[in-house]
Formats: structure tokens, sequence, C-alpha cells
């Protein structure tokens, strides 16, 4: 009788090296001075030509000078595996006193170097060696230090960290004075890129001509010639705030990015812009942020993630928020499609979603360092897990990152304490120690440290099992006549028959840059799918269904090592018990029947009986299988179940004291994954019905999948029967519905208020320049917030639907009805705030007048929120870090107006209302979300066409569900809601807090007091007063007579 063994075997093999080889263990620590904020910016210095030159760079940029000059700032270089090795830079002037320009007379130019911030940016050129580092809170200012006194910003060039630096002053020269409104404030340095073949430097000026921002090109001062960027972008903007450059449109040049994270409205934008060094620069494509204050464009990384020869584009948004965990920050990936970037296709979050961990502020390209022909990538979140984190994710094919990290380093693990920001700089792709691996530069400036990280050689090791004899279908008269059996007493049962085998393994490893020796363990499980194993290692009394060993490999350089038969002990078959009916082989004839199971809602009137999914109300379903076999044993049987994308598998159950199913090996393919269900009958015998039940989870269901298909096919190790393979699977579908509700409200705060209507502000105020006056938000009027709420009433999500707000924008105050521009405001939006519902911002603080200023002066170190931010150029809208610009006119951005023919959607006696859109995101089964509209009440509007009346605004809000798979109940809550604001002149509500006007009040008073007097006068007329008085008489005449009888009888009356 033939029988079929099949030898199911997990090998694992564990070397000293893993996949993820950056080595912690060993970091050499370079330290700064105390609060020098050593590790601000760091940089790997390698130089082609001069390959013994092998530092580390370090910027500093609160280290200080000289006793002459407070904190100037430094760039250190240091010995790379050496800590205590760190000296200055050759920076001329840096460490030294103030330089005066000529003969030192007041009317030169001296300099002001204290909190200039060198070292604030340091980068360097593989291929030139060069390195520039800056410092963009230079001054220059007059000799008597009163009139002038200008952040231009300095930067210096060394052709090497051992040479003498040369100064670049891309913002200073003979014509600055004379247009200082363009470079007084310039900021030169504050970001710095070298091209990748190192022929051409680019400067930024961040804060050039009112902070809209510019790039400087070339290695030599430009003597206060214009940035070569002129496009008109948004004041404040900051363009220039991170640049980075690679093959994104062209796989012959270079691209060059720069970010402008405040522009378009505090949404970000990044400039795509063609490197042509014969003309300026020129913006080939942009690309936009969705969300307020973001930060979209902190840091940037143009790097091939998928070896194509173009670039794909990493852009962070440090400061990107969830409700409850502000400031988690995130990364996008925009892949190369050929012809420039596609859409965001992945979306980096940090996995810890720790608040204000601030995840994207550093991103670097590592280089390949595991050697599977893509880059890693370091993505660092500073301020969270406690000392901060970096993030090492691994290139793609598909040109985009890893979905999780492949290693996590963070600050305690380098011996660092909570909010050391481990992880603000993070440079990397370059061999320091020679050993073919990159290694890593991260800095900690909180703690005023750096740490270089070396990575570990990679080994890979191949094994390829193979058997001695080498059968498929053996009896056991083969294996007597063969040698193969033995009759052994096993973990003390009675002595039977076995068949063995010697299992065989060539084992090999190849490495770049390895030690010539390596230990591997080795661990081997037999039939690791079945609760009992049929095979099983055995010496000669007891059993065991794994084998251990270690064993050393010696590396041979010239091929790889291969070692036969390392020592393995004989592998032995338990006998197997089978019966086969018309031959010596065992045929199965297996069919398999499965139906779907809904739950019941009990108690309900009446009883609630699904047949359908759902989606958010029906979370699971079931499916009871029924699983047979009419022929032959069947051996090794399993189900291979395979499940949709929004399904996710819980339990299988089974009603039997002999079996306990299991299934579990999921492999996800396409969004299908699929698990391996066994056992099902040891072996499956003729005649015998397996029933069990397989409970799947739909919570994640959208309601637009139509319907889910499950599928269910049998497997086993000896073969079916052909004529009947058709019942050997089995496919279930289930239909999938969504039925959902959307409500809406809306709410203001104050809903009653006054207006100062003496104002003398008017809307011509605002762009005026011949006054030297700053106008905030406050000066407008009255702070008015709108609330707007969304909420699904579920039970399904809904997948988009918006939001139609209905706004009193302004007013006409021309006679000309053709003439539909915006002459006034009625309530003047300055801010949309929503991390889920993203609205139109085209009339969102349309004059771009800030919120509020607050002045800093020079030397302090300005704090928002009490965390410190990148840099002195602020994170909000509420800091203007430059001392002097208070003798610069702020000069007031006027926006293209938006097309009212557009979005006027209503209109009433000449004031105007607009229609907002907005859309609002996935909103699941119960979730509300929440949209606040701050605004202003505009007075100069209202004290121009009617000062002393009141005045009453509507806002109304709709919403509408736009997936059409979803159905609404008959009866659905109203999907409209309607708010109303008054607004009064403050005299008429002045010295009352109920708004009770004065003369009301007099008036009261009078007709009470004409009520009264009738009901006295009737009273006096008909005698009640006189009445009480001859009553009074009365009783004391009664009392005297009392008293004198008592006073007859000789007793003392009681006085």
């Amino acid at each position: 009788m033939d029988i079929r063994l099949l030898s199911l075997l997990l090998v694992s093999l564990c070397g000293w090296i893993t996949c993820t080889n950056v080595d912690t263990t060993e970091a050499v620590w370079f330290r700064g001075d105390e609060r020098s904020y050593f590790g601000y910016s760091v940089n790997l210095y390698r130089y082609r030509n001069k390959p013994s030159m092998r530092y580390v760079l370090i910027g500093a940029p609160r280290a200080n000078g000289s006793v002459d000059v407070f904190q100037t700032g430094n760039t250190y270089r240091c010995e790379a595996l050496n800590s205590s090795s760190c000296v200055e830079l050759n920076l001329p002037g840096v460490a030294g006193p103030n330089a005066i320009s000529d003969q030192g007379e007041a009317s030169d130019e001296i300099e002001d170097k204290a909190n200039m911030w060198m070292g604030g940016t340091v980068t360097s050129n593989y291929y030139t060696g060069t390195v520039v580092t800056s410092g963009h809170r230079y001054f220059s200012m007059d000799g008597d230090g009163s009139a002038r006194h200008d952040p231009i910003g300095l930067t210096y060039i060394l052709s090497d960290p051992e040479s003498e630096g040369v100064q670049l002053r891309s913002c200073d020269g003979s014509s600055c004075s004379t247009r200082r409104s363009f470079y007084g404030i310039c900021m030169s340095g504050f970001s710095t890129l070298i091209l990748n073949d190192g022929s051409q430097l680019y400067v930024s000026a961040t804060g050039y001509n009112y902070f809209r921002g510019t790039l400087f090109r070339g290695f030599e001062d430009t003597n206060c010639g214009d940035g070569i960027f002129r496009e008109e972008v948004d004041f404040f903007g900051y363009m220039g705030y991170a640049l980075t450059s690679g093959r994104i449109l062209n796989s012959d040049e270079d691209t060059i990015v720069s970010s402008g994270p405040r522009q378009n409205s505090h949404l970000g934008n990044i400039f795509l812009i063609s490197n042509d060094t014969s003309a300026n620069l020129n913006t080939v494509l942009s690309l936009h942020g969705t969300t307020q204050d973001s930060y979209y464009g902190f840091s940037m990384l143009a790097i091939d993630l998928n070896r194509d020869g173009m670039d794909e584009l990493l852009v962070s948004a440090p400061m990107f928020s969830l409700p409850g965990t502000p400031e988690i920050g995130q990364v996008l990936v925009y892949p190369n499609i050929g012809s420039g970037l596609g859409p965001a296709t992945t979306v980096i979050q940090d996995i810890q979603q720790i608040p204000y961990s601030r995840f994207g502020t550093a991103i670097a390209d590592l280089g390949d360092l595991n050697n599977d022909g893509y880059p890693e990538i370091a993505i660092s979140a500073p301020y969270g897990n406690q000392a901060g984190s970096v993030f090492i994710y691994s290139g793609t094919p598909q040109g985009i990152l890893s979905s999780q990290p492949i290693q996590t380093i963070t600050g305690e693990e380098v011996g660092l304490e909570r909010g050391a920001a481990f992880g603000a700089s993070v440079s990397g792709k370059r061999d320091i120690d020679d050993n073919g691996y990159n290694d890593i530069l991260i800095g900690a400036y909180v703690n005023s440290s750096a740490f270089l990280l070396r990575t570990l050689p990679v080994v890979t090791i191949s094994i390829t099992p193979s058997s001695n004899p080498v059968f498929a279908v053996i009896s056991y008269e083969d294996a007597r006549s063969e040698g193969l059996t033995a009759n052994l007493t096993i973990d003390g049962n009675a002595e039977s028959e076995y068949i063995f085998f010697t299992l065989i393994l060539p084992i090999s490893y190849t490495s770049q840059n390895s030690p010539d020796t390596i230990r591997i363990s080795l661990t081997i499980n037999s039939d690791p799918n079945f609760p009992t194993s049929r095979i099983f290692f055995a010496n000669s009394t007891t059993s065991s269904r794994r084998y251990q060993d270690e064993f050393v490999l010696t590396r041979d350089f010239n091929t790889s090592v291969v070692i036969l038969n390392p020592g393995l002990v004989p592998i032995f078959s338990v006998q197997p018990d089978v019966q086969c009916g018309n031959g010596s082989v065992c045929i199965p004839d297996l069919f398999i029947t499965a139906t779907p199971i809904f739950p019941v809602i009990m108690g309900s009137n009446p009883t609630v009986r699904y047949t359908e999914i759902i989606a958010g109300e029906v979370t699971e379903f079931s499916i009871d299988i029924t699983v047979g076999n009419n022929r032959d044993d069947s051996y090794g049987t399993m189900m291979t179940l395979t499940i949709p994308p929004g399904t996710s598998f819980r339990i299988a159950t089974i009603d039997s004291a002999d079996l306990v199913i299991a299934c579990q090996n999921p492999k996800t393919m396409n969004g299908f994954t699929s698990l391996t269900c066994s056992p099902l009958g040891r072996p499956l015998r003729k005649g015998r019905d397996i029933q069990f039940t397989v409970v799947l989870g739909v919570e994640v269901l959208n309601g637009d999948e139509g319907s889910l298909l499950v599928q269910m096919n049998l497997v086993n190790t000896n073969p079916d029967l052909n004529a009947t393979l058709f019942d050997n699977s089995v496919n279930v579908s289930v239909n999938v519905t969504a039925v959902s509700d959307i409500g809406v409200g809306v709410e203001v705060r104050p809903d009653r208020l006054a207006f100062n209507e003496t104002t003398d502000l008017r809307l011509q105020d605002l762009v005026d320049d011949s006054n030297n006056t700053f106008y905030t938000h406050s000066n407008l009027g009255p702070e008015i917030v709108y609330t707007i709420t969304v909420r699904n009433l579920g039970p399904s999500p809904i997948l988009t639907s918006n939001l139609l707000i209905r706004w009193p924008v302004g007013i006409r105050s021309t006679e000309d009805p053709e003439d539909n521009s915006l002459r006034d405001f009625f309530l003047y939006k300055t801010r949309i705030n929503s991390a889920n519902i993203q609205c139109d911002s085209s009339f969102v603080n349309l004059r771009n007048i800030q919120a509020s200023i607050v002045i800093i002066d020079e030397g302090d170190n300005p704090v928002v929120g009490g965390r410190k931010r990148r840099r002195d150029v602020p994170l909000n809208d509420r800091t203007i870090p430059i001392s002097e610009f208070k003798r610069h006119k702020r000069q007031t951005v006027v926006q293209a107006e938006p097309d009212f023919n557009t979005h006027i959607r209503f209109a009433t006696d000449s004031q105007y209302y607009i229609v907002v859109l907005c859309s609002v995101g996935r909103i699941s089964g119960g979730i509300e979300y929440e949209l606040q509209i701050t605004s202003r009440a505009f007075e100069p509007t209202l004290v121009m066409h009617a000062p002393l009346s009141e005045w009453t605004f509507g806002v109304n809000v709709t919403s509408s569900i736009l997936d059409t798979h979803i159905t609404q109940p008959a009866e659905h809550e109203a999907d409209s809601a309607h708010v109303i604001v008054t607004l009064i002149p403050s005299s008429i509500l002045a010295g009352s807090d109920e708004f009770t006007l004065w003369w009301v009040i007099a008036v009261a008073i009078v007709l009470f007091i004409l009520l009264l007097f009738p009901i006295f006068l009737a009273l006096y007329f008909f005698g009640f007063f006189k009445k009480n008085k001859t009553q009074k008489a009365r009783d004391d005449q009664k009392r005297k007579l009392s008293e004198w009888n008592e006073l007859q009888k000789g007793n003392t009356p009681n006085f």
C-alpha cells in the first residue's frame, strides 16, 4: 500500500545582522557649550578629491563669538570619530568685535553680530568640497546706531572645512540704502542650496520686500541686485523658507524647489522653478497646501525613490493637526509621473501621533543603507517620545515610501532626557567609517548635542533544503528494501517501525564588507500548521518537533560558503493510518457549501432580521460552512478563505470535541486577504462532514462597495477526484447598502453686541501709505465667532458632502447697477478654522490685515506658545521679530477681488450675500465635525451708511450629501440652520448691561406714579385714613379709664 508523505518544515535563520542596521549602541556623541544650540544644523562632510577629509559639520547659532559680541553663533568641524576634536570653522570676522567701514565716522555703516545666528544653516557638496554656512540675522546699521538697523544676513563660502571662509553679502551694497523697503529686512542665508553637481549656489532671502522672499544665485556678491525670483507672491509668505533640487521636470536638468509656508492665506505653496542660468527664475509648477497653519513646506527633499531616473518630492507640514492631537505633523509624497509630479499618493503621519511632536521637522536622504537597491529616508519628530525620534523609511518600486518605518531611533537610546529635540536636524548619505555603508548625523540642539550613528554591514543568507533519498510517494515495502526503516521505542511507547530520511541544508551567505565569520542560529519546526506533527526529529528514545543548532560560517572571498549536512540527526516520520478504497493511492472527493448568516436585533418591535449589510450598523456577519468527503481519506485538508477589502477575520468556531480550527497565516494582495483554515480532519474520513462557522467583521465598510465576495477553496496533500473539482470551491456574495442622515447647526457668539459709531477709520485707510499706523483686526470692529457643526446621524459613513453658507459679505455703495465690485464690508471674515472641512477662502482676510503685531527687541529669542520655533521668522501671525520694523510702513496687500458674478447668490437692498462652498471629509456615523468662522463687524461700513441704526445680519447654512449610494430616511433631520446677530450703536447701549434705553425707564416711572395717585385720592375721600385715626383715639380713652378704675381700687397699674 502506497502512501503520500509531505514534510512541512519552517526553517528560520537568525544572524547577528538585521535589516534595520543603524547601530545606536556605539554612537559618537559631540557636545557643545550649554544653551549654544549646538546641533541646530548638521552636515556629514566627505570630499571626493580628498578622501582623508572626514568631518561632521555642526552649527551652534547661539554660541558666544568673543567677549565683545554676545551670541554671534558659529559653525564647527569635528573629526568624524573623535567627539572631543571640534574646532570653529575659519570664518573671518565672526569671533571678533563689530567692524566699521571706512574711517569709522558716524555716517559710516557698522555691523552688529550679536544674535546673528551664524550656523543656522550649513551644507556641503561631495563633488566640489564646498561648504556654505549662514547667519541670517546679521545686522548692518548706521555709525551712530540710531537711524538704521537692518537684518540683511551674512553667508560664508569655504572651499573645504580647513580653508578660510569668504563672505557673501547678497543684500548689502551701494544701492541698498536707496532700496531699503526691499533689502532692509532681507535675512539672506535663511536657507542655502548647492546643486548636486556643485555648479550653482542658491541663497534664499526670506525677509526680502516685506517677507515676500526671493532667491539669489551664484557664489559672488550681487551688490544688492534684484533677486532672480521676481514673481509676485504674498506679503509675509516666506518664499525661500526651504530649498531642494532634483531631476523632477527634466531628466537632464535640475529643478529648483522653494517653499512659502505662509503663502495662500497660510495654506502654503511650493514653487517648482526651472534652473535657467541665462534668465530670472520662473515658476513652472506650483503645489498647494490644504490645511491652514500646518507650515506646509517646512522641510523638503527631492529623491528618486524607485530608481527610475526621475525624482519624487517629499514635503513636510510639521504643524498639521488632528482633532485632539495638535501639531503631530505629516509628510506628503508626490510621485514623479514622467512629465512632472502627480498628486500626493501617500501621506505619512507620525505613527505614534504624539501631540506637538512635529513629525517632518527634518527630512534627509540616507542613501541605500541595506543594499536593497532603494534609498532610505529619515523623517524626524524632535518633540515627541520624550527626547525626540527619527524614523527611517525605505523607498519602493512604486515611487512611494514604505507604509511603516523600518527602524525607529529615539533620543533615549543614545542617552538623552526629555525635551532634547533629538532629530531637529539630520544629515546622511556619506560613509564616514569607510565600511561601505552610509552613516547618519543627528542633532539635538536643546541639549547642545549631535550624534554620529554608524551603519553596520548587511548579510544575505540563502538556504535550499533537500532530502536524501528524494521521494514523493514511498511504501513501507520500498523503504525496507532501501534500508530506510527502523524499529524504535519512542517516548515510552511500544516498539514500532518508522521510515526515516536525512535533511540536507546547503547554506550560503553574501555580504559587502562584512566580517570574515558570522554565527548562525538555525531552527527547524516540523508541520507548523498542524497541532500534532506527522514528522519529528528523534534520537534513540525521545522525539521532538523542533531542531535547533548554532554554528559558525567562514567567508570565502572568492566564492560563497556552502556547508552540506552540518551535523543533522536523522528525521523520522510517524507511521500513518490510512483508508484507501480502490487502490494504493488515496483519491478523495471533497465538497464545500456555505451560507451567510446575518445578525438579528432581538427585543425590537418588530424584530429586525437583516438580509444584507448596512454599513455602520451591521458590524459583523458569519458564514456557516460544511466540508465533506465522499471518497478516500483526505490528508492535510485545509480551506483557503479569501476576504475582500473592508472585512476582517474574527474567529472560527466548531462544535466538535476532536477538532479546533484555526484560520491563520494571512497574506494580502490587491486588498484581498487570504487565510488558511485547518485542520479539517486528521485525516478527513470518507462520509464525514465537518461543520464550522467563520465570523467576519465589517465595521470599516463605507457603504459604496455594492457587494462583498467571500471565496472559499479546499486544498489537500493527495489529489482530489478530477471529475468533481468544481465543488471544492464556493463563493458567497453579500449585498452592502448605506443609510445616513446629515444634520447641521450654527451658533454665534455674541449674538447681540455694540459697535462704535464714532470710529474715524475708513476703508481707504487700510491701503493708504501716507500714514504710519499699523492696523490689526481689532481696529475693524468687535469680533463675532460663528461655530458651524455638521453631524452624521448615521449609521453609515458619509464619504462626500458639502456646506453652503450664505454670508452677508458687504454693500454696494455705487449707483451703477452694473458695478458688482465690493465697496464696503459687513462681516469681515478673518479666519476659517477646521481640520476636516475645507472651505473656499476667497473672501477670508481679503485685505490681508494682521491679527496682531508684537515688536520684539533685538537680542530676544521669540518664543511662541512656550515652544521655540525654527529660526526667528514667526510661525504665526502674531510676531514680527525685527525691532527696526517699527520704522517701516507695513504695506497692506490688497488681494485681487474674487469674481462676484460667480459667488453672489442673493442680494437685497444693495446688500450682497455670497454663498461659500465647503467640502466635508469622510464622516463616520455619530461623528460631528466643527467649522469655526471668525469675523469682525466692519464698523466703517456701519457708520458710513447708518451710524445710529440697529443692524441685523443673518447667516444661513445648508448641508447636502453628495454620495449617490446613500439612502436618506424618509423623515430625516432638517439640512439647514439659520442664526441672526444684532449690532447696536454703543451710545444707545451706554450705562445698561441689559441694553434698556433710559427714556423707556423714565416713562415707566411716570406711568406708575400716575396710576397710584387716583387710588390714594379715593381712599382719602372715603375716610380710610380718618377712620383709622378715630379708632386710635377711642382705644386711648378706654385705656385711661381702665387705669383710673384700678387706682380707685388701690391697685397700682403696670406702667
